[in-house]
């Protein structure tokens, strides 16, 4: 599987690159190349057959925990729309002109390459489809952590699972869930290759290091902390990291070629990039509400932290040692450089899940046996679980927001109440009066309803409402929607045919 993912995305980028990005193409080339590989690649050992279950219970935990409620915005912003536009015009542009606004597609491509590629190849632009996507690396997810330790998989399986964080990402189409799995490939070949020097475990560690970060800016961060760990051990055969890293390396280049910044939007206030973004004025500790954030979603990761910590603590062996320090590097830079969201500590996540389901055997596996004694058992009871959560769940988790489709005409730009059926469905911009394309098309903040008059629509729902209201009172807006706690105005001065 990761040889297959690092040959999908080297020929996306280079189909990409020449505008030839289509489903037809990356499909014949990916297969060719995946058929010559089998003559190079070992064969492997017969897999246990308990193994095809573990990856059908995470198929089926990932789609029962779907909801279009729990996706955030950044995946209705960029990963969707970039999708979208890749799938159209068969190549990853820099900016694309949408409507009233410019799509800078800058992050690492392998999320959103993945979802236009079956975008691409089933020919229609639905959220399922690009949920399967995320399907597709829990499952992956489950069979690793399977074929790592099949001892203690339950219970890391439970504190992974049930763990908030990794509910909501399950439910969205993010790049935390397939970084989640290529970097606890890593770790996994990483100990494998320490135990065996062997070029076998060499390959798989750099091309899983070289996924990483291609899928997200962190993954550079693990493979030079792999890097440096490699080199202190003096591993002759480390440079090979160097050259599998090319791909993502030539993508940072690309990214300062275009924008100024190879990372952006991350270390703005470094590089400056002007035109297209401006850079933060603020850290995050000055936000009250970023700081509050922040800790609550790092309380949600205290299971897992307390009890990987443990066992680090109890075992201490050399590659525990180098994933506590990596770690506690890792969330240094996080605080000092970055914004601290706890996505960002999904390059750990993994890794510690199997530390402290260890720990979490030694001190409830006696109890937890009881209970579920018959493996049989507890997997058919999980099966129907899951199955029976799907079936009876509620199907339609789409806001009111579906009534305006019909009534807001598509490619509109919008001021108001956020709407992210409007932005996917309908491709309008929806912005505020903090929105960097409002205050740029208006020179400036709101201050008068005549700010208001290169709007198409104002949508304000109930909270909204009480501080916009005054704005559209004028002759110059018609009140064309007013239900559920929704109001529609549309610009009466303002013609889109014209």
């Amino acid at each position: 599987f990761l040889y297959s993912s690092f040959l999908f995305i080297l020929i996306a980028l280079i189909l990409s690159s020449f505008h030839l990005f289509t489903s037809l193409y990356i499909f014949v080339a990916l297969m060719a190349s995946s058929f010559l590989l089998m003559f190079f690649h070992p064969r492997e050992e017969r897999s246990d057959k308990k193994i095809y279950l573990v990856v059908l219970i995470g198929i089926l935990f990932a789609v029962a925990v779907f909801s279009y409620i729990l996706i955030p915005p950044d995946t209705w912003r960029a990963y969707l729309p970039w999708a979208r536009i890749v799938a159209r015009e068969h190549t990853i542009p820099a900016v694309h002109p949408g409507n009233n606004l410019y799509h800078v597609v800058h992050y690492p491509p392998f999320l959103y390459t993945s979802v236009a590629y079956l975008f691409s190849f089933i020919g229609e632009f639905s959220i399922p489809i690009a949920h399967s996507v995320t399907v597709f690396f829990v499952s992956a997810l489950s069979a690793l952590f399977y074929t790592i330790n099949k001892r203690y998989v339950l219970f890391s399986f439970l504190l992974l699972f049930l763990n908030p964080l990794f509910i909501s990402t399950s439910s969205a189409i993010l790049q935390e869930m397939p970084l989640l799995f290529f970097a606890s490939s890593s770790f996994y070949f990483l100990s494998r290759y320490m135990d065996s020097r062997g070029i076998e475990n060499l390959i798989p560690l750099c091309i899983s290091c070289s996924l990483c970060a291609i899928t997200k800016y962190p993954g550079f961060i693990l493979s030079f902390f792999i890097f440096c760990y490699l080199l202190y051990k003096r591993e002759k055969n480390s440079y090979l990291l160097i050259l599998f890293m090319i791909p993502p390396l030539l993508w940072l280049l690309r990214n300062f070629y275009y924008y100024g910044n190879p990372f952006l939007p991350v270390l703005n206030r470094v590089f400056r990039p002007e035109g297209l973004y401006y850079p933060r004025s603020s850290t995050w500790i000055e936000s009250s509400e970023y700081v509050r954030r922040t800790l609550l979603s790092f309380i949600k990761f205290t299971p897992i932290l307390l009890f990987s910590l443990l066992n680090i603590i109890r075992k201490r062996d050399e590659m525990r040692k180098f994933v506590f320090f990596s770690f506690s590097l890792f969330l240094t830079i996080l605080f000092s450089v970055f914004y601290p969201n706890a996505r960002y500590i999904f390059l750990f996540y993994g890794i510690l899940a199997l530390y402290a389901g260890q720990e979490f055997f030694r001190y409830f596996g006696k109890c937890i046996n009881i209970l579920f004694r018959n493996w049989k058992i507890l997997s058919a009871a999980l099966i129907i679980s899951l199955v029976a959560w799907t079936v009876i769940k509620e199907k339609n988790y789409q806001s009111g927001d579906v009534e305006l489709l019909p009534i807001i005409e598509e490619g509109s730009l919008v001021f108001g109440s956020k709407s992210f059926t409007l932005t996917w469905y309908n491709e309008c911009t929806v912005v505020d009066e903090k929105s960097l394309t409002f205050l740029k098309m208006n020179e400036g903040p709101l201050e008068e309803s005549e700010d208001l008059l290169k709007v198409d629509y104002v949508l304000l729902k109930e909270p909204e409402y009480d501080i916009y209201k005054d704005y559209v009172q004028g002759d110059s807006f018609e009140l064309i929607y007013d239900k559920n706690g929704m109001r529609v105005w549309k610009n009466t001065l303002l013609s889109r045919d014209e």
